[in-house]
């Protein structure tokens, strides 16, 4: 039977739960030292030519993450609905909302609980489990994607509301651009001008080393998901996610009711304001930048 709860709109399977591993938690010791090496060797020993090296792998495994089920597997990136994407896929597997309160001093996500499923033992990232790669024969494949303009601004808005709290979080790249750029802490924040410079510092970091070493905030969402390793079954598109959300349910025969509403988490409040700090230095810069991005994904500069 199903019940629809009025304040959320959110739905409690009363007989998911039931299902075959649908309430199944992960209970082994996390991997550690050599175990863990090994998981990274296994995938770049299957990828060599795109895992090509320890923190390219390491990075791609510790942003996937999978349930006991092993019935999917979700690869996060940045700025592009992974808080709501993750709280849904909680929904789904275990047919209750993720309800749980937390605030992390090293976190500026109000909705911070969604990303510590897999240091709970409720979700499990893929380098914590024995040839975690290889689930990605087998498993739902799913990821998310934004529009590289929203998404740069979208990026850029969230960098400078954490200046404004003199929070830790992004800390060491705000001084990288303050030296690199000269971005002007007390004046370029939310600016057009300061949104070139931030720009610029991507494309300076592109130049000067590794893509997995960029935030991946704002690093390229090609770089994020390697989508020739993740090969996804569904990607689904900010723009339009309570699409990709029924979509999911409908491969994992988990159908939502007809008036089921979407929730939004880590809503930014800059959301409405973006086009105002765009010009076209800046449009060419974000071309120029993620231009990988509007090829495999699909999306008009």
């Amino acid at each position: 039977m199903l019940r629809i709860t009025p304040h959320t709109h959110l739905f409690l399977w009363e007989t998911h739960l039931t299902k075959p591993n649908s309430a199944k938690l992960f209970h082994t010791p996390l991997p550690q030292g050599r175990k863990q090496q090994a998981i990274v060797e296994q995938a770049m020993a299957k990828f060599p030519k795109v895992l090509r090296n320890k923190n390219i792998a390491q990075d791609f495994l510790k942003h996937s993450f999978t349930p006991a089920s092993k019935q999917w597997v979700y690869k996060g990136n940045g700025k592009s609905g992974t808080t709501s994407t993750k709280k849904f896929l909680f929904l789904l597997e275990f047919g209750v909302p993720l309800s749980t309160h937390l605030k992390v001093t090293t976190d500026i996500n109000p909705d911070v609980a969604a990303h510590r499923l897999g240091q709970s033992g409720v979700l499990r990232k893929l380098i914590h489990i024995d040839n975690g790669i290889g689930l990605l024969d087998n498993a739902l494949t799913l990821t998310t994607v934004r529009h590289p303009t929203k998404r740069a601004v979208s990026a850029f808005h969230y960098l400078c509301q954490s200046h404004e709290q003199a929070h830790v979080w992004f800390a060491g790249d705000r001084l990288r651009m303050n030296a690199a750029v000269r971005f002007d802490w007390d004046t370029d924040p939310h600016t057009a001008k300061g949104l070139e410079k931030f720009l610029d510092y991507i494309a300076l970091e592109q130049d000067q080393g590794p893509a997995c070493a960029i935030n991946p905030h704002w690093r390229p969402q090609t770089a994020n998901v390697l989508p020739q390793i993740l090969r996804p079954d569904l990607i689904g598109r900010t723009e339009n996610l309570k699409q990709f959300y029924q979509d999911i349910a409908n491969r994992l025969d988990s159908p939502l009711p007809t008036d089921w509403d979407m929730p939004h988490a880590n809503k930014a409040a800059f959301s409405q304001s973006w086009p105002d700090v765009l010009t076209p230095a800046s449009m060419t810069r974000i071309r120029d930048v993620y231009a990988a991005d509007f090829e495999r994904f699909d999306y008009e500069p």
